[in-house]
């Protein structure tokens, strides 16, 4: 599978970004690319009637695209063990597996704690000197696994801990049972009389060795004693050395032990990571849950995020992080601004009235067939950035295009553009604030920074009711922004003008670039309806001249 890429608006996203964003991952999902559409901003009144009407989820919420340590863990791979895995077991899956830490988990996936090979040599050398398993007890059923072993008969539980002496009957009989006491674990070859002589001693379990016979008083005896019996493969020696190997690992685990979250920023955790007394630390979640291993390796040549952009291509727009990304294409109609690639990449930037328009045009280029749901949030794309055809960044191409989504969606274009608008309505569904930050992007010319919202709306009258309320808003919206100017263009669009509320900073740069009507709060601006190719480049120019 190749590798996921964001397709994403910008920031405050519009009908235009989110549409747009849908509607390119469709297509370069149709091309058998790996594309997600994404948003970086909450759903406007308008685009969520869109996305209703035509039954489409919203693209999936992206607040940054910084690297996170769930970017470059390793999951496909994963080895854990359980706390009563054998340490033996877990010995062979490291070196299996090539790998120097693993993560020992409960039931539940929970971390306990991590070992390393270096953990489990150091034990083994410890272990070479045990004689008993009172300190560090293990379960018959770890025995039996270690040493490869066959159970004769099942005397008791075996997952029960052994606590007795280890002995292996390397002396006469009778010397040998002078030193066994009930409950210790005896490793013999085909002695009978040794083997009858120790269960009488009422032991824990007899291990026969060099995978020899058991003859079948020996194991009736045992039956009548209640003492387990196993058949090992390896000779005495080689047993006695193994079954200490069969310690779970939680006697072994490092329990603390640093780790890390999936949502932590690779650029602040690299330096801890790097400097980092293990190879490897486990990634959990917040409930403590194993999601995977990041270790210094992997900050070597760190795959950054695959965005393209829709309908934007200014940092100040875009999505956060989005220079730490790797940015592979950009589809927009808004003049170019102050991205930077190290590489070549696609750009495709056309003066049309908006982003869908250029989408649907690929749709046709490449002879992709679009579905009635992608051409309905098309055509409800373009509606809306050119405010039903009304805006003067609207173009012929925009309407040609319009005419031929309106024919596969079946839907008359000013019938339904009116509807769209009047569920995009947002003055009495949203705060001040939200209005002001709805549709809003920032610009910077020269040392001067603006921002610029803008709202539609169909009768300016009743915005004018709560217009000293907004104005009052945008002062501190100001302030926070730290900008040294912000507008907000109210946009007509049935009247096809626009009312331009400002800080009061701004008086003097409006009245002297804009044509209109003074209001009592603002300066109606007939005619305007763009802030892109109306507003925009008057103060630009204003500012930068």
């Amino acid at each position: 599978m190749f590798k996921e890429k964001l397709v994403i608006g910008h920031q405050n996203p519009d009908t235009d970004s989110i549409c747009s964003a849908i509607g390119y991952a469709e297509l370069k999902q149709k091309q058998g690319e790996n594309v997600v559409a994404a948003r970086c901003g909450k759903l406007n009144p308008e685009t969520e009637f869109v996305l209703d009407y035509f039954d489409l989820p919203a693209p999936k919420l992206v607040t940054d695209v910084y690297t996170r340590v769930s970017d470059i863990m390793e999951k496909s791979n994963l080895k854990s063990v359980l706390p009563s895995t054998p340490i033996k077991e877990v010995g062979e899956l490291l070196e299996q597996e090539a790998i120097k830490v693993i993560p020992v988990v409960d039931k539940d996936n929970k971390l306990l704690g991590i070992v390393t090979a270096s953990d489990i040599a150091h034990r083994y050398l410890q272990e070479l000197a045990v004689e008993s398993l009172r300190e560090v007890p293990t379960s018959l059923e770890n025995i039996i696994q270690t040493l490869d072993g066959e159970l004769i008969n099942n005397q008791q539980d075996l997952s029960s801990e052994v606590t007795g002496n280890i002995f292996t009957g390397a002396m006469d009989t009778e010397t040998m049972c002078e030193y066994i006491n009930p409950g210790d674990i005896v490793l013999l070859g085909n002695r009978i009389k040794a083997q009858e002589a120790v269960l009488e001693r009422e032991i824990s379990c007899l291990i026969v060795t060099g995978n020899l016979e058991i003859k079948s008083e020996v194991k009736d005896l045992a039956i009548e004693k209640g003492i387990t019996v196993i058949r090992v493969p390896y000779d005495t020696f080689a047993a006695a050395r193994l079954i200490n190997m069969s310690i779970p690992i939680s006697k072994v685990l490092s329990t603390e032990v640093e780790k890390f979250y999936p949502d932590e920023l690779v650029e602040d955790v690299k330096e801890e990571i790097i400097n980092s007394a293990h190879r490897s630390y486990p990634v959990t979640d917040r409930q403590n849950r194993l999601l995977g291993l990041v270790s210094a390796r992997n900050l070597i040549d760190v795959e950054t995020k695959e965005v393209i952009l829709v309908d934007h291509n200014e940092k100040s727009q875009a999505v956060d992080g989005i220079e730490e990304a790797t940015l592979v294409e950009v589809i927009d109609h808004h003049r170019l601004g102050d991205l930077e690639t190290l590489e070549p990449i696609l750009v495709r930037n056309e003066p049309v009235g908006s982003t869908a328009t250029i989408i649907a045009k690929l749709y046709f280029e490449y002879g992709v067939e679009l579905s009635v749901e992608i051409a309905g949030v098309l055509l409800s794309a373009i509606l809306s950035d050119t405010v039903i055809f009304r805006s003067p960044t609207c173009t012929g191409v925009d309407k040609m295009i319009a005419e031929k989504l309106a024919e596969i969606v079946e839907v008359e274009i000013e019938k339904f553009g009116r509807r769209l608008f009047k569920a995009g309505s947002v003055l009495n569904k949203l705060e001040p604030r939200e209005l002001i930050l709805n549709d809003y992007k920032e610009y910077k010319f020269d040392e001067i920074k603006i921002g610029v919202g803008q709202i539609e709306i169909m009768d300016l009258a009743e915005f004018k009711e709560m217009q000293h309320n907004i104005l009052n808003v945008m002062n501190e919206v100001k302030k926070e922004s730290g900008n040294d100017y912000l507008f907000l263009l109210v946009t007509d669009v049935l009247n096809e003008g626009s009312l331009l509320l400002y800080n009061q900073t701004a008086t003097s740069l409006v009245k002297r670039n804009f044509v209109g009507e003074e209001e009592e709060v603002g300066f109606y601006l007939p005619g305007v309806m763009s802030r892109k190719k109306q507003v925009i480049p008057v103060l630009s120019k204003a500012l930068i001249d």
